[in-house]
């Protein structure tokens, strides 16, 4: 069916024609053009997703492995080989899982294989699980005196591990969002939980869970709340 034109679309139409829109004269264009070309800086192409994950990850196993002899590995030295075994699964595939994550918010419109809730609790079930599964159940008489330096170990490795890895995301377009913040501090509490696990003699799941676990949950709720407090500032 054929729209018939109403009165106010034929005034509007009238107006139109009436009222051209000014053409720019040849210089206005070339000195806009020029402004533009003037404005436009080189920028360095950012390297595929495979290769960013790749460096976080390598950057991570260097960081971590270097922690660790500086640290010791004493813990390692009493864990069975199943526990180790356990433990390098979980540890190493959480570090995959945040790498890609965090190589994601560095690329506009990547597709991110989890979102972030799911993405933490996975990791969170994973690795409490591993410590509930393979550690004994037992609290030894000192669980807090023997806990919080574990904790504050953890932190002091945590914080200078997620700037570090702040300055390579940065390298592209990566936002400043509560994801952003989540994820980087993630992939450091992964990093630091690999010494920690190799220097710590106390090898029981409640201190694991509560002390390494429990630090790790508030480490990354903190990073995932650093960019709002930044906003609000």
């Amino acid at each position: 069916m054929k729209h018939e034109e109403g009165p106010l679309e034929e005034r509007l139409k009238g107006w139109t024609a009436s009222n051209p829109a000014p053409e720019l004269s040849p210089q206005a264009i070339d000195s806009i053009a020029n402004n533009i070309k003037d404005s436009l800086t080189p920028v360095r192409p950012l390297p595929g997703r495979r290769i960013l994950v790749m460096t976080f990850l390598a950057v991570t196993i260097v960081l971590a492995g270097s922690s660790a002899v500086l640290l010791g590995k004493d813990g390692l030295m009493m864990m069975t080989r199943m526990q180790i075994a356990g433990m390098a699964v979980i540890l190493g595939a959480g570090a995959v899982l945040f790498a890609v994550a965090l190589s994601g918010e560095m690329i506009p419109g990547s597709r991110q294989l989890l979102s972030l809730p799911a993405l933490a609790g996975l990791t969170l079930i994973g690795v409490s699980g591993i410590f509930a599964a393979l550690f004994p159940w037992k609290a030894q008489p000192g669980f807090v005196s023997e806990g919080w330096p574990c904790a504050a170990l953890e932190m002091t490795i945590v914080v200078p591990s997620a700037l570090i890895f702040l300055a390579i995301a940065r390298r592209g377009v990566l936002l400043v969002s509560s994801a952003a913040g989540a994820v980087i501090t993630g992939l450091s509490v992964f990093l630091a939980l690999i010494p920690l696990q190799t220097q710590c003699m106390f090898l029981e799941a409640p201190h694991l869970i509560v002390w390494h676990g429990g630090t790790a949950v508030l480490a990354v709720a903190l990073g995932a709340l650093t960019p709002r407090f930044l906003h609000q500032n």
